[in-house]
């Protein structure tokens, strides 16, 4: 073969080998820096739609000595499903999505049952269980998204 077939042949192969590494490389960063910027947004949707549910739940523990309590209970499960049906429902994690359908099924069960949480301790436990379980559920949702994050942007930085 000769000399400047050879030479040419050779320079072509590692011309193609520098671009497949590159375009390798280009679209990692690509596809990190969407990762990045969906986790922000998911972060972001995750932390206003959130702090919703934690105001909804939050009325339950002040519902001593006003109207009663079936009453309240009732206002919010609707209230709570109303949050669910909006953009909630779309960044909940499966783990989430599970505790609130804990908390909704414990809820209605506890106004159906006609009795005042004050005259059914056992009902009052299981609720504040249910509550309890989905508030962490959302907690720790926004604590994985964020240590996500902060790991992308850590390894990022190490590169």
């Amino acid at each position: 073969m000769p000399e400047k077939l050879l030479s040419a042949l050779v320079a072509g192969i590692v011309a193609i080998g520098i671009s497949l590494i590159s375009a390798y490389f280009q679209r990692r960063a690509f596809r990190q820096a969407v990762e990045s910027k969906y986790s922000e947004k998911l972060i972001d949707l995750r932390f206003d739609n959130y702090q919703s549910a934690f105001e909804i739940v939050g009325k339950i523990s002040l519902t001593k000595g006003r109207r009663s309590q079936k009453d309240t209970l009732k206002s919010i499960t609707e209230e709570l499903r109303s949050w669910h049906c909006g953009p909630a429902s779309m960044v909940m994690s499966s783990k989430s999505q599970n505790a609130y359908n804990r908390l909704r099924r414990r809820l209605i069960s506890t106004y159906e049952s006609g009795l005042e949480l004050n005259d059914d301790q056992s009902n009052a436990e299981k609720l504040f269980s249910a509550i309890s379980d989905f508030r962490h559920a959302l907690k720790f949702d926004l604590r994985l998204l964020f240590n996500e994050l902060e790991s992308e942007k850590f390894d990022a930085h190490s590169e």
